[in-house]
Formats: structure tokens, sequence, C-alpha cells
């Protein structure tokens, strides 16, 4: 969710002072600084749920997750942005003279938000599409429980392919029993400590 600021052109490295020392975050378009808007309460839970879900599927793997304030860096769109939530691959590749951006994810998620579900289905994922290393790109509706999953099919050629699955339940449904498993494996290792 994005409101623009003062109507005129920042450079980069005006719009990155800016960022670093503001409370609030904001994303750089093309010149454009745009104030991101606090996310709903639901907003938030599905995000952070999908966030828990992703660190625990990828443990041990080289891969890190990255929940709503780790910004990105989209050179081909002069496009600074925080995805909602991010896998990157180890090592992290940040924009050069950066150590606080991102450039290389390969997984990004997106809570829609009826503000701004048009634009996280068009012009940023046209943006994305020209990050070298991104192949998956989910799209999750808090209104509607609709999952859009869009993945890379073949570096080679950029095709990709849109894939629906119509609930969000078994995603939810999943974390529940993750959770419920890790609390009972914590209970049962008390109980052992007793």
């Amino acid at each position: 969710m994005t409101q623009a600021l003062e109507q005129r052109t920042y450079t980069d490295e005006e719009y990155l002072n800016i960022e670093v020392t503001s409370e609030e975050r904001h994303e750089y378009v093309n010149g454009e600084i745009r104030l991101m808007t606090g996310g709903t309460p639901n907003h938030n839970d599905i995000a952070g749920n999908l966030y828990v879900l992703l660190k625990l599927a990828l443990k041990g793997k080289p891969y890190r997750t990255f929940y709503a304030d780790q910004r990105l860096w989209i050179a081909d769109r002069n496009l600074y942005t925080y995805p909602d939530v991010m896998v990157v691959p180890r090592p992290l590749q940040l924009q050069i003279g950066r150590n606080d951006t991102i450039t290389n994810p390969v997984m990004i998620a997106e809570v829609l938000p009826k503000s701004t579900q048009d634009y996280d289905r068009g012009e940023k994922f046209v943006a994305y599409r020209t990050i070298d290393s991104f192949c998956e790109y989910l799209l999750i509706d808090q209104y509607s429980f609709m999952l859009n999953t869009i993945s890379r099919l073949r570096r080679i050629n950029g095709y990709f392919q849109n894939t629906k699955i119509p609930q969000l339940h078994y995603l939810s449904m999943l974390l529940i029993f993750k959770f419920k498993l890790l609390k009972f494996m914590k209970a049962s290792i008390l109980m052992l400590e007793i």
C-alpha cells in the first residue's frame, strides 16, 4: 500500500538518504517516492504466517527468508520496494555500495490489499520479472482466500506459467500442524528433562 509524497523527481541517493533516517518505509519508483502505509492485521497475519512457514521449510537449506522490512533494488526498473515476503539464496547479493538492499530474490510473495492489487499484479510483477534470479511469485488475496503462484518454467526463454490453487486453507492447516508439532515436541523435551 503506497501513497505518493511531494510531487518532484528524486535521485536514488536522495531516496536512500531519506529512507535510512525515516521511521516509515517508502517505495522508490523511477524518481518518485511513495509512502508505504501499514497493512491490516489480517494482511500482517497472512504475511507473517507465510514467512514462518517458509523459514521452517527452508531450515538448513541455502536460503534466507525476509519479511516486510527488507528493501529490494530492481535496477532495470529503477525501483526500490519492500515485498511482503522474499526468499533469497545464499550468499546474498547486495546492491553495490549498500549493506541493506537485496538484489537477488528467487521467490517473492505479496498479500494483496484492495488498494494495490492491480499494481502488485501488473507493474510490480513486470518489474520483478526483470530480476535474473526471480523464479516464483505468490499472490495471496486476503479477501477471497485465493493463492496464485506464477513460476518461471525455463530460464532460457523467461516464460512464466500461471497456476491457481483455489484455497489457502491447506497452507494454514500445514502451518497450524507444524506449530502444534513443535509445541508438542517442546513439551515432550521438558517432560524428559524433569
